[in-house]
């Protein structure tokens, strides 16, 4: 995981010329964070690149996290595992299904568990993390949406 340290992403930024802008004086530029990266894309590399540190701080060799069958920081999670050659475990709500989002991330190596929807209301409870952190003591918890 400590490879995924190192990696500093830009973003570009892209100006706007529009002749009505212009007309007014206005300059507009837009921070590019879609071409980041074409699997790491967005706020989500932003959001990973803090978890991984404390991540390594804390001495844990993976990610665990929660998402939905089309959660774009699951796919980031998985992706940036993959990249990186550390284990990821996902918490999906509902039941199986398979989304594009969820074979990417079979695709990418990311373990799926699937906790049905009590289950997944379940994640704001107190001791919700005791049992995940019981079969994966390796992992380090990132709440949904990589918030936290």
């Amino acid at each position: 995981m400590v490879d995924a340290l190192d990696w500093q992403p830009t973003a570009a930024l892209q100006r706007l010329n529009l002749p009505w802008l212009q007309d007014a004086g206005v300059e507009v530029a837009i921070l590019r964070l879609d071409l980041i990266d074409s699997l790491i894309s967005g706020n989500k590399w932003f959001k990973l690149s803090e978890h991984l540190t404390q991540a390594v701080e804390a001495g844990a060799e993976g990610l665990i996290s929660l998402g939905g069958a089309h959660s774009n920081h699951l796919h980031a999670l998985a992706a940036a595992g993959r990249r990186f050659g550390f284990p990821t475990v996902g918490l999906l709500r509902g039941h199986a299904q398979q989304t594009p989002t969820v074979l990417d991330l079979q695709a990418f190596g990311m373990q799926l568990h699937w906790l049905g929807y009590a289950g997944y209301r379940a994640r704001h409870a107190a001791d919700f993390w005791l049992p995940w952190q019981a079969q994966y003591p390796e992992l380090y918890p990132i709440a949904e949406g990589g918030g936290g």
